[in-house]
């Protein structure tokens, strides 16, 4: 998952540049290891969110670019990017119904314009993982 934030009107880049962004409610499958044994096993998650990882530069025209993986599932019409700015706000991005379901082995990646009203969706793709050259 790959999420481009740029500031739209009532929300300034700078308080875009410094917000806290992560990816909520997600079902995810934690695990544990035994090193001393030498076995993996599954165990419940503390948390269902995500701290995405910083692309730095940001992609091309963005305030900031972040991206992380997580297992297949939908987000459809679930509160999913939560922003929290310096200035104290707090916006989510809830993706229209059949719009969020994600497979493996794909690479998703997300255009959201952060304004005052809220966050709007400006572009979704969906893709193949590419090798890094």
């Amino acid at each position: 998952m790959v999420v481009h934030l740029e500031a739209g009107y009532g929300v300034t880049s700078d308080e875009l540049q410094n917000a806290t962004v992560t990816f909520e409610n997600l079902n995810r499958t934690g695990y544990g290891i035994d090193w001393n044994e030498g076995t993996a096993s599954q165990v419940s998650p503390a948390t269902d969110r995500i701290i995405p990882n910083e692309v730095t530069p940001a992609a091309n025209r963005y305030v900031r670019t972040v991206r992380a993986l997580f297992i297949p599932q939908d987000m459809s019409g679930r509160k999913f990017v939560k922003i929290v700015t310096t200035a104290g706000k707090t916006f989510y991005y809830i993706p229209a119904s059949g719009t969020a379901n994600f497979f493996s082995g794909k690479m998703y990646e997300y255009r959201l314009t952060v304004t005052s009203e809220g966050i709007k969706d400006t572009g979704v793709e969906g893709g193949t993982w590419l090798p890094a050259e």
